[in-house]
């Protein structure tokens, strides 16, 4: 997600490769702890996932997702099972937090549309059917 500006003035969008591509240039060090936090939420949500489908995910040289991986592991936020898949089963970040809260803002978001679309599924014993256009999955894109 892209953000620029503050209040009313505020726009958002997709980040572009472009986008990503000065986040990850820029302060490696400092933005660690947040992405590993936001792989943490994906293994949350998403989990089990191997290796290869996290760095699908989230694209980063290796070195640096073996790195955010064993972080992760090491401080008991994710484990493996025994298929070699990172897994975990909870995932709290703590209220003013000076990192993670981005993984903790994605996890919300995540949970509210998955309950959303939960809803929207009408009961078959009801009679009642939506409109073809409204019953098909709404298209996603990985971010």
């Amino acid at each position: 997600m892209f953000a620029s500006g503050v209040g009313d003035g505020a726009v958002y969008r997709m980040a572009t490769s472009e986008d990503l591509s000065h986040v990850r240039a820029s302060e490696p060090g400092e933005a660690a702890p947040a992405l590993g936090a936001m792989r943490w939420a994906v293994i949350y949500r998403e989990g089990p996932l191997g290796r290869d489908q996290l760095g699908w995910r989230m694209p980063v040289p290796e070195a640096t997702l073996d790195a955010s991986l064993d972080r992760l592991t090491q401080t008991g936020r994710i484990e493996r099972d025994r298929r070699g898949a990172f897994r975990c089963h909870e995932m709290d970040v703590p209220y003013g937090s000076s990192t993670g809260w981005e993984a903790a803002v994605f996890d919300h978001f995540q949970a509210v549309v998955k309950t959303v679309c939960c809803k929207l599924r009408i009961d078959p014993r009801l009679g009642l059917r939506l409109p073809e256009r409204l019953r098909r999955p709404a298209p996603t894109r990985e971010i």
